[in-house]
C-alpha cells in the first residue's frame, strides 16, 4: 500500500526532507548515481562539522544500555515479543504490505529504543523485527541473526514468503550490511538473495575494503540513507568519499533538524555517562535538533516506507 501523506504537522519537514534535490555536484560519484532529494543542500553544508566515532580499538563489552525515555512503553504496546530474536511490530489487520523490515540498534542503545519509530513504520502497512543484542554493538558477518529473524517473523505473522529489508541505526547499521553481503556472497547460515528488497541505513556510512568494510555496490538491491543536518557524529568526509561502495539504487534523504541520537528514544545523557565510564577517552559529539523526536522518528519511517513500497 502507498503511505498516507504526513499529518500537518510533520508536512514542512517531509517536504524540506524529501522534496529538495542537491547540486548536481551531490548526485553523482565517479558514476554512481545519487538522485537524493536531501533536504535544504542548496542553502546549508550538509554537516558544518564532524567527527568520526567508530568503535576501532574498543572490544566487545557487557552491554550497559542506556536508559530507555517514557514513549517507548506505549509503542511497545503495539508489539509482541519474539523469543531469542527481539521484538515484532505487525502492520494493521488487512494493511499488510508483505514487507518485514528487520532492524539492528546502534552500539550500546537498547533494541527498544527504535519502538516509537517500529510503529510508525508498521502504520504504514509494513512488519517491523527488532533485533535485540548482548553485545557492546550488534554483529552479523554470517547474516544468521538476519535468516533467524525472517524465520521467526514469517512464522508470527503468517507469511508465505516476506520480502525483506536489513536496516539499522549507525552500527547497527553495519550489521545490515554485513548481512546484505553474506547474502550476497551466498552464505549457507543468510538469507537468500531473492528474499532482500532492500537496504535501509540511518545515520551511519561505508567503510572501504582494506578498512574492514565492504563493496556492496554491485549487490543489486534499492537502498536509502537517512542522514540529519544536526548530526555532528558522522564522519561527513567518509561518507561522501565512500558513496561508491553503496547499493548504486540509492536514495539519500537528509532530516533538516534531526541529530544523530535522533532516532532512538534513550537517553543521551545516561548513555555518555555509561561509554565514559568505561572508556574515558571516548569522544562522541552530536548536534542540537531543533525537531523532536517524535519528528525525526516519523520521518525516518517515511523513509523506509517508501523503500519498501519502490518496485
Amino acid at each position: 500500500p502507498r503511505p498516507p501523506c504526513p499529518p500537518p504537522c510533520l508536512r514542512m519537514y517531509a517536504i524540506r526532507a524529501l522534496a529538495i534535490r542537491a547540486p548536481a555536484a551531490a548526485r553523482t560519484v565517479r558514476g554512481h548515481r545519487l538522485p537524493s532529494r536531501v533536504a535544504a543542500a542548496d542553502r546549508v553544508p550538509f554537516f558544518s562539522r564532524a567527527t568520526s566515532t567508530d568503535s576501532a580499538g574498543i572490544s566487545s563489552q557487557t552491554p550497559l544500555p542506556a536508559p530507555l525515555l517514557p514513549p517507548v512503553a506505549e509503542a511497545l504496546a503495539a508489539a509482541a515479543r519474539l523469543e531469542g530474536v527481539g521484538w515484532v511490530f505487525p502492520p494493521p489487520a488487512g494493511r499488510s504490505s508483505g514487507v518485514v523490515v528487520l532492524f539492528y540498534p546502534a552500539a550500546l542503545v537498547d533494541v527498544e529504543s527504535y519502538s516509537v519509530l517500529a510503529m510508525h513504520l508498521a502504520q504504514l502497512g509494513h512488519a517491523v523485527v527488532l533485533l535485540s543484542t548482548t553485545e557492546f554493538a550488534i554483529q552479523d558477518p554470517k547474516g544468521a541473526l538476519a535468516r533467524a529473524a525472517a524465520e521467526a517473523a514469517r512464522a508470527k505473522l503468517g507469511l508465505p514468503l516476506p520480502k525483506i529489508i536489513l536496516a539499522g541505526n549507525s552500527m547497527g547499521a553495519l550489521a545490515a550490511m554485513q548481512a546484505l553481503q553474506a547474502s550476497q556472497f551466498g552464505a549457507d547460515e543468510a538469507l537468500p538473495m531473492s528474499e532482500i528488497h532492500g537496504l535501509g541505513l540511518l545515520a551511519s556510512r561505508a567503510s572501504p575494503v582494506n578498512e574492514g568494510g565492504m563493496d556492496l555496490s554491485t549487490c543489486g538491491v534499492r537502498a536509502t540513507l537517512v542522514t540529519a543536518t544536526e548530526d555532528r557524529a558522522l564522519d561527513s568526509k567518509k561518507l561522501q568519499e565512500n558513496l561508491h561502495l553503496l547499493p548504486k539504487n540509492l536514495t539519500h534523504v537528509s532530516i533538516v533538524g534531526g541529530n544523530h541520537a535522533g532516532f532512538g528514544y534513550y537517553d543521551v545523557e545516561a548513555r555518555l555517562a555509561i561509554v565514559l565510564s568505561k572508556f574515558p577517552t571516548y569522544k562522541l559529539e552530536d548536534g542540537v535538533a531543533t525537531v523532536g523526536k517524535d519528528v525525526q522518528a516519523r520521518l525516518a519511517a517515511y523513509a523506509l516506507a517508501e523503500l519498501a513500497s519502490r518496485p
